[in-house]
């Protein structure tokens, strides 16, 4: 634990003209960590040191942010189970104050209206019609077809708060949706447009695809397009249109490792578009977590 007056002295000098101090000093405070985050907000907005002042404090507290998301993304590969948990890591890498409690209060509430139409008789597509209509017709989650790339649309909290987003974060919502009710979607990773999947009850991940016609799924899902049904056939013809092989990674679940790495990877292209090159070297770094 770092005293506050420590803290506070080092604040007092991130606006010392002499470089040198301050790179010592900006070292320091990244090295204490989150715990110094409330303190430099609280200068940010009561001491008045000037424009200079306010850019070192911005960026320190930017790299303290940063440093959180390498170390929590870290540990999180090592054990990737939850994968709402690598989406909200890499969500805080814009968004770092994002209020957890009312994303879980908000999927907790689709999830009971999905539930409250839910009845023993439906068959599985009956079920995927509901999600369907509660997500799109009622909540009004839509793909973001004008601003296709904008970074938003990859981070979780923006999409639940605009109700549209790109392919990937649709289909990240229709997974966490989906595994709060019990029913067994798995995402997709088919190149250019990410697609769920509805798995076989006896789907084992480590069979061999190639005795398996199915890929161990029955059906595909598109929420980009409001939960359209797709089959294995309509996989092919866009592989075609791609000009790709019908590899079966195209076909088979993928794991959450591969969809937080997509998610960067999408980050990735939505900055080096509106050329941001201090998020797209950041993002970089992120990335090679992945190799």
């Amino acid at each position: 634990m770092n005293s506050p007056t420590e803290i506070s002295a080092l604040v007092h000098l991130i606006d010392d003209p002499d470089e040198l101090i301050f790179f010592q000093v900006k070292d320091k405070l990244i090295e204490m960590g989150a715990e110094v985050i409330p303190h430099l907000e609280k200068a940010w907005a009561t001491e008045n040191f000037g424009d200079l002042f306010q850019f070192r404090l911005e960026s320190i507290i930017h790299e303290i942010q940063l440093k959180g998301v390498f170390e929590q993304l870290g540990k999180w590969i090592l054990n990737p189970e939850n994968l709402l948990e690598g989406v909200l890591i890499v969500n805080k890498y814009k968004y770092p104050n994002i209020n957890l409690r009312l994303i879980e209060e908000l999927l907790a509430q689709i999830v009971c209206d999905i539930e409250s139409q839910f009845n023993d008789e439906l068959t599985i597509l009956e079920k995927i019609q509901v999600i369907n209509k509660i997500l799109f017709d009622i909540y009004g989650f839509r793909g973001d077809k004008t601003n296709y790339h904008n970074p938003d649309n990859s981070y979780f909290n923006a999409v639940l708060t605009k109700k549209k987003g790109n392919p990937l974060m649709l289909s990240i919502l229709y997974i966490e949706i989906s595994r709060r009710l019990g029913i067994p979607i798995t995402g997709i990773n088919l190149p250019n447009h990410f697609l769920v999947g509805y798995l076989e009850k006896d789907y084992n991940q480590n069979a061999s695809n190639e005795i398996r016609d199915s890929y161990g799924v029955l059906f595909y899902i598109n929420p980009f397009s409001k939960g359209t049904i797709l089959y294995q056939n309509e996989i092919d013809n866009f592989l075609f249109e791609l000009k790709l092989k019908q590899d079966p990674k195209y076909y088979s679940p993928c794991n959450n490792i591969s969809i937080i790495r997509r998610i960067v990877t999408n980050l990735l292209y939505s900055y080096t578009k509106l050329n941001k090159k201090k998020n797209v070297a950041e993002l970089k770094k992120i990335i090679q977590l992945f190799n």
